[in-house]
């Protein structure tokens, strides 16, 4: 069975707790350490049912926004990865200007600094695909995604270096901004469809649809 040690700081003391007879619950509470992203590896999330207590998920399959859910996949390390796609989309479906996805709210930020927020994504599907990743930043709003927009970058499957950083599938993805006067920002990463065209509506949309996202880290650009 897999251990899974947290560490939680408690009056300047490192505490742990693990047992093989009586597994301690999975502790989902975000860290949110030095403007860092928790459980950037969905581990958490795929141990914990879709959930980590990290991330805000982002979907509604009956508003056609589609569906987010953890996969054994990995682009590295431990097995957890997150699955976007939409179950159904007919020829006349409305396409939302926001699919699927998920964002988190890093406290702890730097101030006027240079930061880079790397993604790794894996869409399986070629040039042909009709997905389309959009990583963005916003600071603190009312509710999440509500904020003002620092920076958003959008990338179609052929933008995505394929001489690059390949890691089962999985393809490094960044977008560099700046804080501005921010302490607490909220990052993100969702995909939407550009078109319905090439989807045949006789086979599984989610497969014909679907991507995944791993590794989902934000460093300082020194």
């Amino acid at each position: 069975m897999k251990k899974l040690y947290l560490a939680l700081a408690v009056a300047g003391l490192l505490a742990g707790c693990s047992s093989n007879d009586d597994q301690a619950p999975v502790n989902t509470t975000p860290v949110p350490a030095m403007g860092k992203v928790a459980d950037g590896a969905f581990t958490r999330f795929a141990l914990n049912n879709n959930t980590s207590g990290a991330w805000i998920v982002h979907e509604n399959a009956e508003l056609g926004q589609g569906k987010v859910e953890a996969t054994t996949l990995t682009a590295s390390g431990d097995a957890g990865a997150i699955r976007l796609y939409y179950p159904s989309v007919g020829p006349s479906s409305v396409l939302p200007m926001m699919g699927p996805g998920v964002s988190q709210i890093i406290p702890n930020i730097e101030p006027d600094a240079d930061y880079v927020l790397t993604v790794y994504y894996r869409d399986e599907k070629g040039e042909e695909s009709p997905n389309i990743l959009e990583l963005g930043v916003k600071d603190m709003g009312v509710g999440s995604l509500n904020g003002n927009v620092i920076r958003v970058k959008e990338f179609t499957n052929e933008d995505i270096d394929s001489d690059g950083d390949d890691t089962n599938g999985f393809r490094k993805v960044t977008m560099a901004f700046n804080s501005g006067s921010n302490t607490t920002l909220e990052v993100y990463a969702l995909t939407h469809l550009a078109n319905t065209d090439n989807l045949d509506s006789n086979n599984d949309i989610g497969l014909q649809t679907e991507v995944f996202l791993d590794d989902i880290y934000l460093t300082l650009d020194d």
